[in-house]
């Protein structure tokens, strides 16, 4: 299996929203997003990625969406295919570091926390959309 890769909230919300609101790009994501399951990609993501996603899909989609969103965290990761970092006081710090660092870039603090696991573990690649992670130095794919 590939190396994993962190998930942002964009490409999480990409890939459920299918509704009004949704960025024109986004539907670009769906076949990247095929792809990386039939590659059998394992991907992480955070605690605070899902928060986000789930309150997003929750306000602009309705709690259906949300809870179908849900399903399909748990069943991927039943079956491997993606871990979730839960965001502790370390990684926290991390983040305000990542923040502090980058204070010209208009990064989320949930942006930050994924910049941080990222450099953490190790992974260049962030699947998403946010161009703000490439000037932390990682590479974003789909991209633009």
């Amino acid at each position: 299996m590939p190396p994993c890769s962190p998930v942002c909230e964009s490409a999480t919300t990409a890939t459920r929203a299918r509704g009004p609101g949704t960025r024109p790009r986004s539907v670009a994501c769906f076949t990247p997003t095929d792809q990386l399951v039939a590659d059998r990609a394992r991907l992480l993501t955070t605690s605070y990625v899902l928060d986000e996603t789930a309150t997003r899909l929750r306000y602009d989609l309705g709690l259906e969406v949300a809870l179908a969103f849900r399903d399909t965290i748990r069943e991927a990761e039943r079956l491997r295919r993606l871990r979730v970092v839960w965001v502790d006081r370390r990684v926290e710090g991390l983040a305000w570091d990542v923040l502090s660092r980058y204070a010209e870039v208009p990064l989320s603090f949930t942006d930050a926390v994924t910049i941080a696991v990222a450099r953490s573990r190790r992974i260049r690649e962030i699947f998403g959309f946010d161009e703000d992670f490439e000037a932390a130095g990682l590479e974003v794919a789909p991209g633009r």
